[in-house]
């Protein structure tokens, strides 16, 4: 207890000391310009020291040189001015107003109040915290206060939570860094205006965000003369927006963070994020300098706002351009090494005249993401990845791959322009597992609400052309899902292979071209168009039961047991075809579904499938269904006289129909005539007949007469 008491004791004797020895001091030289320490401008007339608060008014002239001043407090107003040149000066509070200004080379203090029209100038010199631990120091701007500084190389500020610009106060930098030692807040309210020139802002240790409010500088902060923002392992927010000009450049480095949140950051000349450095965007941030660098796991991200990568080189080593459900837009030339981009819900944006070209690198379109390739565009992959894997892409532009990428599509693939290998020897996967569209128009891009003719489709072929275009495809397709090809296309396939029993490919009056055999291992091929070379089927089905075919096969094909071909007769003239220009190896099964209105009608012979020749016994089944074309009601039937099939070595056949001829109007009167001519030859051999039996009568009676008469 004894203790406690002591204690409380030698708090207020050091009280009672420092109210003692703390003095008051007024400067009241109005008509002299004198030096802050000298007595004579005091009053009481002293040195001021550590523990005195000073007032400096009535437009008084105030200097030091040399000398370092070391106070309580400054207090400057009424118009009046304080000049400090290169010594220090620590106050722990400083407060200007009513057009008074302070100019100074360096100053340790805690807080700093700007009122009425004041202005603070600091030259060559720099603001410190009055505190070895770098406490909180609180700036602020009011009325049409205003904060000059101007250093061609040295110029510090180092601030701490609150600095506050009100009313029509503004912040003028010019060659100064900026450099936060806490969590600091830059915030600019009401008709504060703030011009940046040739700054560089530092904040090294600590949190720093730029709040514009209201209607400051029209919700923008402007920076100029080759300014440079340096965010260095800290935090740096800005509200509503940046407009940078000139050579101005931005460093994000060192794992510090830069948000900009609901405004925009514009004009950003050069700009470097390194070291684990971030960048997040939720408004319209725009790269437009000479470079834009992501290097060493630095990150710039779009969340969800727009990033504008229009530098003229955009490099990413060990990079990271992300966006979540935002967009990434690229208009010159982008190179990445080990980079990623990651499209989380959002866009990816390649405008036409671009060049991408991304080496060991990952592209990841996930989560409803959208990828698009413009025409005109570039997209270059060397040992990189191209992985869709819940989102869009579609590929107006060119896509260069060499040896060791690949492309993965879990979702919808829209191609509109080729896929070049630039080494056609080599094996570079496409593995399909949704759904890949070949030149169809994606009405999903094309209707979105996006900005300012981001892209044209309009120069995007269609699928009314009438004459074939050529899309080239060097790389070897996995099809695990469906393909389709739209209306007159002439398509080549470096390799196709298809397995899965959902997996599908479908064209329309088109030609599929490869060097090598189309595999076919299950699924359903149908359409009508050519393949230019060999089809080998080892399962699956094809054709459809739902509409006819019609299939070229400009080679050799394959029907091994477990496959089978799907027929559907329609009609006379409206039926599946196959045509196979060489050899036909058939071994599996085949199922011919019939209208049941050509039943009844007279037997007609219809050739299914032709070949060149046939290096097998034919099909191990045939069976046959017959359809009501109305309702659509199905019905088995065996092998009869109605519905026959025949096997030779060119060609396989199906006989269908069993009704009786009927018999026309010419017919029938030549039936007539023919009876009419039978019934007067009867009755002519029948009188011929009875002439001749009575001739032969009135003979025997003659000749009994004469012997008679002779015997007698």
């Amino acid at each position: 207890m004894k203790i406690y008491n002591s204690i409380f004791i030698l708090f207020i004797l050091i009280n009672i000391i420092h109210n003692v020895y703390s003095e008051s001091l007024l400067w009241v030289d109005t008509t002299n310009t004198r030096s802050f320490m000298d007595p004579l401008g005091w009053t009481p007339q002293q040195q001021p020291s550590a523990s005195d608060y000073t007032t400096i008014n009535n437009n008084a002239q105030v200097f030091e040189k040399d000398n370092n001043i070391n106070v309580a407090s400054i207090l400057l107003e009424g118009s009046s001015s304080l000049s400090l040149e290169n010594g220090e000066t620590a106050a722990k509070n400083i407060n200007l107003k009513s057009t008074s200004s302070i100019q100074f080379s360096k100053m340790f203090t805690d807080t700093f109040d700007f009122y009425g029209s004041s202005k603070m100038i600091i030259e060559e010199g720099a603001i410190l915290a009055n505190n070895s631990d770098h406490k909180i120091l609180n700036v602020g701007f009011y009325d049409n206060s205003q904060f000059y500084s101007n250093c061609v190389s040295c110029g510090i500020l180092y601030f701490g939570t609150n600095f506050i610009f009100n009313n029509e106060s503004s912040l003028n930098l010019a060659g100064t860094v900026l450099g936060p030692l806490s969590d600091s807040v830059y915030i600019f309210n009401h008709q504060s205006k703030s011009k940046l020139s040739k700054i560089q802002i530092s904040p090294t240790y600590a949190s720093t965000e730029f709040i514009f409010k209201d209607n400051s500088s029209g919700s923008v902060s402007e920076v100029f003369d080759n300014s440079i923002f340096l965010v260095n392992s800290s935090f740096f927010g800005v509200r509503y927006g940046i407009l940078m000009h000139d050579q101005t450049k931005m460093y994000v480095d060192n794992n510090a963070w830069f948000l900009s949140y609901t405004g925009y950051i514009s004009r950003v000349r050069d700009l470097e994020i390194s070291n684990s450095g971030y960048i997040g965007n939720s408004g319209d941030f725009y790269s437009e300098g000479n470079f834009l660098n992501i290097n060493s796991f630095g990150i710039i991200e779009s969340i969800p706002g727009n990033l504008h990568l229009n530098a003229t080189l955009t490099t990413l080593n060990s990079g990271t351009a992300r966006s979540l459900n935002g967009s990434i837009h690229i208009y010159k030339k982008v190179v990445g090494k080990l980079a990623y981009f990651h499209i989380n819900g959002g866009n990816l944006f390649i405008h036409p005249q671009s060049n991408t070209s991304l080496t060991d690198s990952h592209i990841y379109i996930r989560e409803g993401g959208r990828a698009y390739v413009s025409q005109d565009a570039t997209l270059i992959l060397e040992r990189t990845t191209f992985n869709n894997e819940g989102g869009t892409i579609t590929t107006n532009g060119s896509i260069i791959v060499t040896p060791s990428s690949s492309i993965l599509n879990e979702k919808d693939f829209f191609i509109q322009s080729s896929i070049i290998s630039t080494n056609k020897n080599s094996d570079i996967p496409l593995d399909n597992k949704g759904s890949i569209n070949l030149n169809a128009v994606n009405n999903n891009i094309q209707n979105s609400n996006l900005n300012n003719n981001i892209y044209d489709d309009s120069s995007a072929s269609g699928s009314s052309s009438n004459n074939k275009k050529d899309i080239r495809l060097e790389v070897n397709i996995k099809n695990t899902g469906s393909i389709k090809v739209d209306k007159n296309h002439n398509v080549y396939i470096k390799n196709y292979q298809q397995s899965g029993g959902n997996s599908s490919f479908v064209f329309d009056n088109s030609n599929i071209n490869s060097n090598e055999t189309i595999k076919f291992d299950n699924g359903t091929i149908h359409g009508n168009g050519t393949f230019g070379n060999s089809l080998d089927q080892n399962s699956g089905q094809l054709g459809s039961r739902n509409e006819t075919i019609s299939i070229d096969i400009n080679g050799n094909y394959t029907l091994n047991t477990t496959g089978s071909i799907l027929i559907k007769i329609e009609s006379e003239q409206d039926y599946s075809k196959i045509n196979i220009l060489n050899d036909a190896d058939i071994k599996g099964n085949i199922e011919i579904k019939v209208s049941k209105h050509l039943i009844n009608q007279e037997n007609k012979e219809l050739n299914i499938i032709k070949y060149s020749n046939l290096n097998s016994n034919g099909f191990n089944s045939v069976k046959f269904k017959t359809y009501d074309p109305a309702s659509g009601d199905e019905e088995d039937q065996e092998e009869n006289n109605c519905l026959k099939s025949s096997t030779t070595k060119s060609s396989f056949s199906v006989l269908v129909g069993c009704g009786k001829k009927s018999l026309s109007g010419g017919a029938i009167a030549g039936i007539v005539i023919g009876c009419a001519v039978g019934v007067i030859a009867v009755v002519s051999i029948i009188h011929y007949r009875s002439r001749i039996a009575l001739k032969l009568r009135h003979s025997s009676i003659a000749m009994k007469l004469t012997t008679m008469k002779a015997n007698k």
